[in-house]
Order: structure tokens, then C-alpha cells, then sequence
């Protein structure tokens, strides 16, 4: 798969690396998708760790550019607020966890062409 600042790929399929032979694959970019997940719990915003897997169960919410590293520096980091992405289009599975247990989740559609899209997971 590729990424970038705004564009990403859908995966591939799986190619063989071996030592001493090029391999190749073909990947088309287009704008993705960034989720704006709000944790919540009585309706008031709520400090939780974010998972967030793709259809495979692979991790997508840890994948960050070097520039998007420098931005959590610059401006800051929360836990109550998540932005992911760019996603491409598909179904993702979103898992909220609080320190004491408390835990919430959802499966979001993500669907071509969509630049943004609010998602609030309510604790329980």
C-alpha cells in the first residue's frame, strides 16, 4: 500500500520479495479519507486509547509520515479527539479502551470520494 499527506492506496496483492531479484507492483493513489472520531462517554468528552483495523485486522490509525509526526509536536496531541488517515475506501472497525476499563466499538464504511467523516464512539 501507499500513503501520503492526503493520498492512499487500497492494498495490493501480496508479491514475493527475494534476495537478488526485482519485484513489482502497481499501486494507484486518490484522495483518502480522514475519520474524526470523538470519544465520548455521557455525552462529555473522554480521554481512551484508539484502535483502528482494517477488513484484514491490520492496525491503520498507527501509520504516520514524518510529517504527520512533526504536526502531533507542533500542535499538539489528544485523546478525547482522533484524526485517521487518509483511509482508502472500505470497511474499518474502530475499538475505544478507557484506563479503567470502559471500552466502545464501532465498524465504519468509508466510502470513495468522502474527504471527512465525523465518527463518535460512546463509551460504556
Amino acid at each position: 500500500s501507499a500513503r501520503g499527506a492526503k493520498l492512499v492506496s487500497a492494498e495490493s496483492a501480496a508479491i514475493e520479495v527475494r534476495a537478488g531479484e526485482t519485484s513489482s507492483v502497481e499501486l494507484t493513489v486518490s484522495e483518502g479519507t480522514f475519520l474524526v472520531v470523538s470519544l465520548l462517554e455521557d455525552d462529555k468528552p473522554v480521554r481512551a486509547r484508539l484502535r483502528v483495523t482494517d477488513e484484514a485486522g491490520r492496525r491503520v490509525d498507527d501509520l504516520m509520515s514524518m510529517e504527520d509526526m512533526l504536526g502531533l509536536f507542533s500542535e499538539g496531541f489528544s485523546s478525547r479527539e482522533r484524526t485517521v488517515g487518509p483511509l482508502a475506501p472500505g470497511k474499518y472497525t474502530l475499538v475505544a479502551t478507557t484506563l479503567d476499563g470502559k471500552d466502545a466499538k464501532k465498524s465504519v464504511q468509508v466510502e470513495e470520494g468522502q474527504t471527512e467523516r465525523n465518527v463518535k464512539l460512546r463509551l460504556k
